[in-house]
């Protein structure tokens, strides 16, 4: 985050700033910084490489790559603003400048959705069957018979079953989120009306849960809570990773329109 707002701080100061530098693409320092900015463009290839050639793993991990590939993706651009000195210039410098936004832009949104499904939908469901158990363990405890363990364990089966199953089609994966949403907050509402319900009842026949009513309840209402919560989030990843692929489809195109823009550019300004 903090590279993030360092990077939106250099971007204002050279745009506010544009009309008191002398700086021209053509030479100088403007026309290093167009090179440099290029080449850590061009350099961001190596993350998609380093992933899918086998050959390549002496360069390092691709958590590494991801990183820098990361940190590339945004100084270069910024790199080469400054070598425009955040002006469009001719029409080929104007299509070059438009792909590397559109890359640029296109990156900050993949690592927003990649942010939501880097735990994966194997953790997700490990945290599950994890929140799973603490919530029986702490509906025995108000209810020994177990019928209240029993009846919130249906319950939240129901919907694990819902949450777990694949979409269907693409208007299921986007509305899902929503749908779950309604449903776990609706769940909440009638489980917890049980529960009170429950300990109430036994607080009536037992005076130790009389003691404890209180701790078991929030104990209870906590586990559940959570447990809804992971079925909101295991919703939510299936939406972000059908837009994740969606978005592997686009990122790699405008990729290569930024390419052969760039080539088109450097070739325009050296031989005319």
């Amino acid at each position: 985050m903090l590279g993030y707002l360092l990077a939106i701080l250099i971007t204002y100061i050279g745009w506010i700033g544009r009309t008191e530098r002398n700086i021209t693409a053509e030479e100088g320092l403007g026309y290093i910084l167009g090179i440099v900015g290029a080449s850590l463009m061009a350099a961001l290839l190596l993350y998609p490489l380093r992933k899918r050639v086998r050959f390549l793993r002496f360069l390092g991990t691709t958590k590494r790559w991801f990183f820098w590939h990361m940190v590339l993706g945004i100084i270069g651009p910024i790199l080469i603003l400054f070598h425009s000195n955040f002006a469009l210039g001719s029409l080929n410098s104007r299509i070059s400048l438009y792909c590397m936004l559109l890359v640029s832009g296109s990156g900050l949104i993949g690592r927003y959705l990649y942010s939501h499904i880097h735990n994966g939908l194997y953790g997700r469901k490990t945290t599950l069957r994890s929140l799973t158990k603490k919530m029986m363990a702490s509906a025995e405890q108000v209810e020994k018979s177990g019928e209240l363990a029993t009846e919130i364990n249906e319950a939240l089966t129901i919907l694990d079953h819902q949450v777990l199953e694949a979409p269907h089609n693409l208007f299921d994966g986007m509305t899902r989120p929503l749908v779950i949403s309604i449903k776990t907050r609706v769940a909440y509402i009638r489980l917890n009306w049980i529960l009170k319900k429950k300990l109430i009842a036994r607080s009536i026949e037992s005076k130790s849960i009389t003691e404890h009513q209180k701790r078991l309840e929030q104990l209870t209402k906590r586990n559940l809570r959570n447990h809804l919560m992971e079925q909101r989030n295991i919703a939510n990843l299936y939406l972000f990773e059908r837009l994740f692929s969606f978005w592997h489809i686009l990122h790699l195109p405008f990729f290569l329109m930024l390419c052969i823009s760039t080539i088109v550019h450097i070739l325009a300004v050296h031989m005319y």
